[in-house]
């Protein structure tokens, strides 16, 4: 989501395993079309909110979550 000039994002780990502490490549792409790349660490808890270490204008055009593709499973976002 965006909250004034940031992203936040919320995670929610599935239930087939226990939640797991990942760093992942996350990135944003902004109104004109420039992308920022940054890494974040979600922490080992079913639900947790993070704020990337990002500063914008405007809201972004889009953000790409394991920009890496770094992950084993299923992202999902709404």
């Amino acid at each position: 989501r965006w909250e004034g000039n940031r992203v936040v994002l919320e995670v929610s780990q599935g239930t087939t395993f226990p939640p797991f502490r990942v760093n992942l490549a996350v990135d944003v792409t902004d109104a004109s079309g420039q992308v920022q790349r940054t890494r974040v660490t979600i922490p080992a808890a079913a639900t947790s909110t993070v704020t990337l270490p990002v500063t914008l204008s405007g809201p972004p055009r889009a953000v790409t979550f394991d920009a890496d593709v770094s992950l084993l499973g299923r992202v999902s976002s709404r």
